[in-house]
Parts: C-alpha cells; sequence; structure tokens
C-alpha cells in the first residue's frame, strides 16, 4: 500500500470504531421497571446510592422508573385499553436498544398471596407489553426478598413465585432471569421490607455483575475488513 492508501485505511478504522462505539453505548443503556424495591432511598443513603443508579449508571446510563406500591397488574393495567387506570406512560421511555430489567411480585404476596399462577399470567402479559416496543433484552429480577419465619404458606408461596419465574424465563426468547431479590437476613432492610444501605449494595452489586456488556471484537473486525478491503484495491 502507498502512504494515502496507508493513512485512508487507518482513517476508516478510526471511524468504524467511533461511530460502532456510539453505537455500543447507545445499546448499553437500561430502564428498570419495578415497585418500591427500586425507588425507595435508603435512610443513610440518596437516589443516586440505590441499586440501579449504582449498578448501571456506569454501563450506558439508567432510567429508573419505580413506582411505590405497584403490583405486576399494575403495570398491565395501565398498558391495557379500556382499563380505568389506562396510561402508558412507562413505556414511552423504550427503545428496541435498550436492555429492560423488572423488579415486581413483593407487593402482590404482601398485599393478597395472590397464587402464583395469576401471577405468571400478569408477567407474560407484562414481558408481552415490553416486547411490542422493540426490545429484545429483558431481565428479571426474580423472587421477593422477604421471609417471615413464621408463615409457612407465605415462604412457600416466595419460593414457588421464584421456581415459576425460572421457568417463565426458560420458555420465553428475550427473557432471561438474571439474579434473585431474595435476602434473608433483616439487617439489610430498614423496615423488614425496603433495603437500607447495606441491602441497596448487594443488590447492585449482584445486578452488576450480569450486566451485558458489549463486544467489542464486532469494532475490530470492522476496522480489520476495512483494511483489508482497501489493502485489495492498492494491489488491484
Amino acid at each position: 500500500m502507498d502512504r494515502l492508501t496507508g493513512f485512508l485505511a487507518w482513517l476508516l478504522i478510526l471511524g468504524s470504531l467511533v461511530f460502532l462505539a456510539a453505537i455500543e453505548v447507545k445499546a448499553a443503556q437500561h430502564v428498570v421497571i419495578g415497585d418500591s424495591m427500586v425507588s425507595n432511598v435508603a435512610p443513610d443513603g440518596d437516589f443516586h446510592t440505590r441499586w440501579p443508579e449504582m449498578a448501571l449508571s456506569d454501563h450506558g446510563g439508567v432510567i429508573n422508573r419505580g413506582w411505590g406500591g405497584t403490583q405486576i397488574d399494575t403495570w398491565v393495567d395501565w398498558c391495557t385499553p379500556g382499563s380505568p387506570t389506562f396510561n402508558c406512560w412507562w413505556t414511552a421511555d423504550l427503545e428496541p436498544h435498550q436492555t429492560v430489567w423488572i423488579e415486581l411480585g413483593t407487593n402482590d404476596i404482601l398485599i393478597g398471596l395472590e397464587p402464583v399462577e395469576s401471577m405468571i399470567a400478569d408477567w407474560n402479559i407484562l414481558i408481552d407489553i415490553v416486547l411490542d416496543t422493540g426490545v429484545r433484552d429483558i431481565r428479571v429480577i426474580h423472587g421477593p426478598h422477604i421471609w417471615r419465619p413464621n408463615s409457612i404458606a407465605y415462604n412457600t408461596l416466595i419460593n414457588d413465585l421464584a421456581l415459576a419465574q425460572q421457568d417463565m424465563c426458560a420458555e420465553r426468547l428475550y427473557v432471561v432471569c438474571a439474579t434473585t431479590m431474595q435476602l434473608v437476613m433483616p439487617e439489610h432492610t430498614y423496615d423488614n421490607i425496603h433495603w437500607n444501605q447495606s441491602g441497596h449494595d448487594i443488590m447492585a452489586a449482584r445486578v452488576a455483575a450480569v450486566v451485558p456488556e458489549p463486544s467489542t471484537y464486532v469494532l475490530l473486525a470492522s476496522g480489520l475488513a476495512g483494511l483489508a478491503v482497501l489493502g485489495r484495491r492498492s494491489k488491484a
């Protein structure tokens, strides 16, 4: 290759890296939906020390759409035409390139001990709503973390829901049971329900460990392919 061709080759590589890096950064953005286990701030923390922000902010940014007190069917009803609460506001943030994390189920158990089959049916509807936006990476935070030593029925329901969620994730395309909320240690909550700062820290570490990372191989492959093309042209 002459100097001009070599210069153009490396310029193509640099341009490819910049362009594809921009795509990868955009692809690493995250949206988290859920109940107060997502939205609550620990008494000894702030909005920046909630687990979604700590785990995902350095991986392309995070939109926290936690809403305290919500159940799985709350989010479904918001996106069901004809529902008294119809207002599918939370899907406005969703774009096909994003990873969507969902943490729900605690209030379904706390409020009414709803049957697992009913909760899983609502989960599947919720997943379909997310998929309809074009999103193809859904991460389920499964298994409410609250454990009650004196309630066999309650604890059984928690375990049954976690197992059913795992089966659901195995059956659904684009859905992964990423990690669990389950912690049996009350010292990680400030009211036996919501995370204190140590609870947020633990959840952040669990989620950060399973964050999908963009691959750099596509960047290198694209640049080298461009170099090879120009090299072949210079020999023609």
